[in-house]
């Protein structure tokens, strides 16, 4: 028995360790847009708060919505309307948000950038040619991606340093400290971005696309080399394209989260999501499975059915929390879920 018990505490040392389910629930926030959706998300980085599609502050466990940009002082000009991104910085003490006015002058930035301060309660407008928030750096250095005209995605800080071009593709297998932001992987070291998931479909061999892909991490640099990047490792072969709803980073960096449909049809007819129309005919569930990219183990975190029998099919948006507590995933026709996880 000594034996077996010695053997057996030795095996689950060696097993590969994942973060795990704690707890999951239907939040009152009814939130559902597709991969090529046009609909802004941002999760809080407690997991406690999203904005969907608007500048309110939604709770996650009542759906009570709040509206608290309306009480920063504006600086130097008010900003007409929401653009396409914006997020928190990861101590939650920035929110940044790409703007839009209708600008019809040559030349015109019609997609500035507002930095709000929870602790000074002002927004500020970063000036010059700075359009097109992407995300803040997973490290909390206060570091983040946007659009530089006419240079391109490029490193900016709160101190108003020079901006830096993502251009140097870095080999991210290499790289020993990362962190995760969405679908980016950042160096801890060069405190950048430096790698991107991707998916790709496959052709069959008359040319003709099939329902087949494969999901890598390409080196991430500017210009994107998606056909052959300098770097890439593969993360899933040969998952149906069509019922990939999502493909995200974890925090640490160290895990891809894939979210797909389970399809009864081994064909996937009417298991697609195709230009944004879906077809669910034939979703029997939706699950959620953590790979390390490193090594290529992958465990079942979680399935939709766990919770709800009838609501089985997922949706954009995913997003993963950067305190790495909580996943939210959108359902299909109902109320999104709030996954709960604890990491090893």
């Amino acid at each position: 028995m000594t034996l077996f018990l010695a053997l057996s505490i030795s095996l689950a040392g060696c097993a590969p360790r994942f973060p795990t389910l704690q707890k999951a629930y239907a939040a009152p926030v009814n939130m559902q847009m597709w991969t090529n959706g046009a609909v802004p998300f941002a999760l809080s980085p407690d997991g406690q708060f999203v904005i969907y599609g608007s500048s309110g502050w939604i709770r996650l466990d009542t759906g009570e919505e709040s509206y608290p940009l309306a009480n920063y002082a504006i600086t130097p000009e008010g900003y007409m309307g929401i653009g396409m991104n914006y997020g928190w910085s990861p101590d939650g003490r920035y929110f940044a948000m790409t703007t839009f006015y209708d600008n019809r002058s040559p030349g015109a930035n019609r997609n500035p950038i507002y930095i709000f301060d929870s602790q000074t309660l002002i927004g500020s407008k970063i000036e010059g040619d700075v359009g097109n928030f992407y995300m803040w750096s997973p490290f909390n250095s206060g570091r983040f991606l946007a659009n530089f005209y006419p240079e391109g995605p490029s490193m900016f800080d709160l101190q108003g340093s020079a901006p830096v071009p993502v251009r140097e593709a870095i080999d991210f297998r290499q790289e020993q400290e990362v962190g995760g932001t969405d679908s980016y992987l950042w160096s801890k070291r060069l405190d950048t971005p430096i790698a991107a998931i991707s998916t790709i479909s496959v052709m069959d061999e008359n040319g003709e696309w099939t329902d087949r892909s494969q999901v890598f991490i390409d080196s991430f640099s500017i210009p994107m080399k998606y056909e052959h990047p300098a770097y890439r490792v593969s993360v899933a072969e040969n998952p149906p394209l069509d019922n990939l709803i999502e493909a995200i980073f974890d925090p640490t960096g160290e895990y891809v989260l894939l979210v797909q449909w389970q399809c009864s049809d081994s064909s996937l007819a009417h298991c697609t999501d195709i230009n944004g129309h879906a077809d669910t005919q034939n979703v029997t569930d939706t699950v959620l499975t953590l790979i390390k990219w490193r090594t290529g183990e992958k465990q079942e975190l979680f399935r939709l059915s766990q919770i709800d029998q009838q609501n089985v099919i997922g949706s954009a948006p995913v997003a993963w929390s950067a305190d790495g507590s909580t996943i939210v995933l959108g359902r299909y026709n109902a109320s999104a879920v709030v996954i709960k996880v604890k990491y090893p």
